[in-house]
């Protein structure tokens, strides 16, 4: 996941000196849905897919995904043409992961397609990264955040964003550092990103010296947290860090405020969004929560993009939209070098995944990136993670 930074009432916090982080103002299921233009003549179509949730609550940020994208693919068209080729994106809804994975196997079978801008989930995103990889179908993630999709050595798979160990670290150094805690409570949602962010948290923070007094797995979308709650209430931690779904951290955060916990709490980056917000209500003030993402106004190529974002799709983007439209331009950049390699014909999907592996000190909008050799992003390290706050008017 990313964050979805609101405008008025998120500000930047703190400065954790040890990773010198920075501190910015922050200004389905059923069949697969399906948007692309006109087929061109047999052969004459080069695509790029994207992956995200297109309905549901996450779909604000599904749907950022797949207009950055549109975005880059509608710049570059031109470019494409005069290289003989017509260019179109192919957006798939996976608001359901299983219906994500049947998604995979549509999107192999569509040879026009060389690539993939996707997902926002990584449960999702992992099992059918296998299957991109078992034709040799580049993935070039802008959301995923959880350490096993780039551990596994798949060559077809790379990512813009930090890994939850690095987001956990910054947690972790953020809450024993700038807010002093010294006991917390960790909650995750069992899911991939949840689980996996809480124990890169709990292991960061136990070795900076906070107390981890609880660990707990909860239910997705469950409504009732009393259990929880009234071990929380027992055992009067500083500090809860809540890492899953935001609908869920926001019901999570409101049952605790009911039930009168006035500590900190602390989110990974999913929290940062405006479901959260939605579910929390008239309690979502004064929440922490770490970010992957940097927010375009504090650049100048950052704000005029947001311009033509807004221009173009009539809403301000979401955080993953920068992201994915640098993913789309990383992709056809690949595309592009692959066809002049080769003379000016059709690349394999292998061809495109060997060159878009082989980016580096490519400057996006929403920053540099270079792959290593498991297709992180070097420059997505634990000092580019911020950590912001929410702050509403009038609270």
């Amino acid at each position: 996941m990313a964050t979805a930074f609101g405008r008025a009432w998120i500000r930047a916090v703190g400065m954790l000196v040890s990773f010198g982080l920075l501190a910015l103002p922050a200004g389905l299921g059923g069949c697969a849905r399906r948007t692309a233009g006109p087929d061109a003549a047999p052969g004459g179509t080069i695509a790029i897919a994207t992956q995200s949730p297109l309905i549901g609550p996450l779909s604000p940020l599904g749907r950022g995904i797949a207009d950055g994208a549109r975005l880059a693919v509608e710049e570059n068209r031109e470019r494409f043409r005069l290289l003989g080729f017509d260019l179109e994106l192919v957006a798939y809804d996976d608001a359901d992961p299983g219906q994500g994975i049947a998604n995979a196997e549509l999107i192999l079978a569509d040879r026009r397609i060389l690539g993939v801008v996707g997902h926002l989930n990584s449960e999702t995103a992992i099992p059918a990264s296998e299957k991109y990889n078992q034709d040799g179908l580049v993935l070039v993630s802008p959301a995923n955040t959880a350490v096993e999709l780039t551990e596994r050595g798949l060559p077809t798979v790379n990512r813009l964003v930090a890994r939850d160990d690095a987001q956990g670290r910054a947690a972790a150094a953020f809450a024993a550092g700038r807010l002093r805690v010294r006991t917390a409570y960790v909650v995750h949602d069992r899911t991939t990103y949840g689980q996996g962010l809480a124990d890169a948290f709990k292991a960061a923070a136990e070795g900076r010296g906070v107390q981890v007094k609880g660990y707990r797995g909860i239910v997705r979308g469950r409504t009732s947290f009393i259990e929880l709650v009234e071990e929380v209430t027992r055992l009067g931690p500083e500090l809860i860090y809540f890492a899953g779904m935001p609908g869920d951290g926001g019901r999570l955060l409101r049952a605790l405020r009911g039930a009168g916990f006035k500590g900190i709490f602390l989110g990974g980056d999913a929290v940062g969004t405006r479901e959260m917000v939605r579910a929390a209500g008239d309690v979502a003030s004064a929440v922490y929560f770490t970010s992957v993402v940097t927010p375009l106004h504090v650049t100048d190529p950052g704000r005029r993009w947001a311009e033509r974002y807004r221009a173009r799709f009539g809403d301000a983007p979401e955080a993953y939209a920068a992201v994915s439209y640098d993913a789309a331009r990383i992709l056809l950049q690949g595309i592009e070098e692959a066809i002049r390699d080769g003379g000016g014909r059709r690349p394999t999907r292998a061809q495109v995944s060997r060159v878009v592996r082989r980016t580096r000190d490519f400057e996006g909008i929403a920053g540099r990136v270079a792959f290593d050799e498991r297709g992180d992003n070097r420059f997505a390290t634990p000092e580019s993670i911020r950590v912001y706050v929410f702050r509403r008017k009038g609270i």
